[in-house]
């Protein structure tokens, strides 16, 4: 199914213009709009006797409008020219507005700037908050000095992982990227009074059955890598990011087991912040 839209919030920083810019280049391969969309924090409240001498949507209005050219002046020569025809601010904190920007346009993504490393931006909660709030996927995206060219996909054994290949593997394919398929098996719990009478290579072993079974069928045509790998979560996702060199890691949100930990708590904000490279999280409804 063609893509509608996609959008991507922006602040007139560098890392909020390189996700206009990737945000403008998947829409062109996609062959859908890209609305640049500013969150604008809207004005103080007025006393109530003073309201009848202002007219309050005029004031948004001004606001609205000196935000614009104020935008349009920092992110001219940092954008493509052409996706500041699609520039939009909206009054409202960013997460209620990018869910409510996503939902008008019916967009697919939702793209947000980041810093590479322990200082990037939207390690934040503006990130967190986002994904929290909006329903499509959305990506965390860093500078890069090349185009995207590895597309890695971490996914737990739930019902999240048909919409989470669906998404890496769309992306892929509109990038032309080289997408490969990971499943972690963290070891066996550890649950006072009770004997879990299963080694851990057979855990590993019906782990990697399971993911034969149930997550390679999903994965259209044969070209794209799997793998199935031992480990903690976090530090077994970003190592093997690193060592594949991904330029985008795909997750999924609410899957059972694993995957919903990732994505309810400090872990998610780890992930977000440390990840060496872009992220894409993808919302799935619990059945």
């Amino acid at each position: 199914m063609p893509w509608k839209s996609i959008i991507a919030g922006v602040d007139g920083s560098r890392e909020s213009a390189w996700a206009a810019t990737v945000a403008w280049n998947v829409a062109r391969a996609a062959g859908a709009e890209c609305y640049l969309v500013h969150a604008c924090k809207q004005a103080a409240d007025i006393p109530v006797w003073v309201e009848p001498i202002i007219d309050i949507a005029e004031l948004e209005d001004s606001l609205i409008a000196q935000t614009t050219s104020r935008l349009e002046e920092q992110l001219t020569g940092n954008v493509p020219f052409e996706s500041l025809r699609n520039l939009e601010v909206r009054l409202g904190r960013p997460k209620r507005v990018l869910a409510q920007a996503a939902a008008d346009r019916k967009a697919e993504l939702v793209v947000l700037g980041g810093k590479q490393g322990s200082s990037r931006k939207f390690g934040s909660s503006t990130a967190f908050h986002v994904i929290q709030t909006v329903d499509v996927p959305t990506l965390i995206a860093v500078p890069s000095t090349s185009d995207p060219r590895r597309v890695l996909a971490a996914m737990d054994l739930s019902h999240a992982a048909g919409p989470t290949v669906g998404a890496a593997q769309e992306l892929a394919d509109f990038l032309g990227a080289e997408l490969k398929v990971i499943h972690v098996v963290e070891p066996m719990p550890d649950i006072p009074s009770y004997t879990i009478d299963l080694p851990e290579d057979q855990n590993i072993k019906r782990a990697e059955e399971h993911f034969a079974q149930t997550v390679v069928p999903l994965i259209n045509g044969e070209a794209a890598h799997t793998a199935v790998l031992p480990g903690p979560t976090e530090e077994t996702i970003t190592r093997a990011a690193e060592d594949w060199n991904a330029d985008i890691v795909v997750i999924g949100s609410h899957g059972k087991g694993w995957l919903e930990r990732v994505l309810l708590g400090s872990t998610t904000r780890r992930l977000i912040k440390h990840m060496p490279a872009s992220l894409l999280v993808v919302p799935v409804p619990e059945p």
